[in-house]
């Protein structure tokens, strides 16, 4: 189960704060963001400030992980927004597992690589920048 951040802290209390944290502070040693100041962005570019969503989940071995997340409700209303250009590069468990049967009978070496905050990392087309803004509770 995935709480908000809010209802996280609550339920997880010092662990929950530290997850968040955490995950904040990867963003940051990253340079995956660069602050702007609410006073230097134009009107226009105010009205497109995409909120961030922060989740809590406990993890099978009883760890709290945070999970930074874009909510894209704005683009989605953007009057250029084209649903049929936009994709989620994530794989099918069915065809990972499958893979990794082929990959094991054949006898090739297997590993998983984590990759922290792909998708937040990724470039973007052309000299688009998404403002996003914090949510926070804590500092």
């Amino acid at each position: 189960t995935k709480y908000s951040l809010k209802k996280g802290f609550c339920k997880f209390g010092d662990k929950g704060i530290e997850a968040d944290k955490k995950e904040v502070e990867q963003m940051h040693f990253q340079n995956s963001f660069k602050p702007v100041l609410p006073k230097d962005l134009s009107p226009e570019r105010m009205n497109n400030v995409i909120e961030s969503l922060i989740f809590l989940k406990r993890k099978r071995d009883a760890a709290v992980k945070a999970r930074l997340c874009a909510d894209k409700h704005k683009q989605w209303l953007a009057p250029d927004y084209d649903e049929n250009d936009n994709s989620f590069p994530v794989v099918a468990i069915e065809a990972a597992l499958i893979s990794v049967i082929i990959d094991t009978k054949k006898g090739h070496d297997i590993a998983t690589v984590d990759l922290p905050n792909f998708f937040v990392q990724t470039s973007q087309p052309g000299d688009d920048e998404v403002v996003m803004r914090f949510q926070r509770l804590i500092s």
